[in-house]
């Protein structure tokens, strides 16, 4: 379904009419501005419903990489240079100070600014589920905010045995995050 937008638009034509008339004479024109819906561009018709599906595979496969793994990269980096300084850190004393919850609040994060972009947009199908995730990733985030501030600012560094504790809450915390995030960007790559 394409629409068109016409606008009128003044155009001065020079010469020697205009000239003699005693001005620059003045001609109606009209602009015309048209939008293609992705359905009628080139080649639409050509996409399939596996080729959408392997589309959105690809597209959660992106974000999994670029999004969640390259940002676990910052604590395999501190968790090598402390190998290397001779610290000999440990996955739990490396957990334990809250970059998991950080990382797991940016991911919430991110993905509730793109739920309501796509919301925004493309209006909702099945809207009760959508405001359901979006409450849940508003929620998730906020949690794992004053959980980061909280563990970040509690006054002292975590004993062993508390490492462990909070090391296995944030990998929960964490592996919460992602999979809602993956449902919310399962929504919105459906509507898009």
């Amino acid at each position: 379904m394409s629409e068109e937008l016409s606008l009128p638009h003044k155009t001065s034509s020079g010469g020697a009419a205009a000239e003699s008339a005693g001005g620059a004479a003045q001609d109606d024109a009209k602009i015309v501005i048209s939008r293609v819906s992705v359905a009628e561009a080139p080649g639409a018709q050509d996409i399939g419903p596996w080729q959408r599906k392997s589309l959105r595979r690809s597209r959660l496969a992106i974000w999994l990489i670029f999004g969640v793994a390259f940002g676990l990269v910052p604590l395999a980096f501190d968790y090598v240079w402390g190998s290397a300084h001779d610290v000999h850190p440990t996955v739990n004393g490396i957990l334990a100070h809250g970059e998991l919850l950080l990382l797991a609040t940016v991911v919430c994060a991110e993905t509730l600014g793109k739920h309501l972009l796509v919301m925004m947009r493309h209006g909702t199908r099945r809207p009760t589920l959508k405001i359901i995730v979006f409450g849940l990733l508003f929620l998730l985030t906020a949690l794992y905010a004053m959980s980061y501030a909280h563990l970040r600012y509690q006054g002292e560094e975590p004993v062993v045995g508390q490492e462990t504790h909070i090391a296995h809450v944030s990998l929960a915390f964490f592996g919460v995050a992602v999979v809602t995030a993956l449902v919310a960007r399962f929504l919105a790559e459906g509507e898009e």
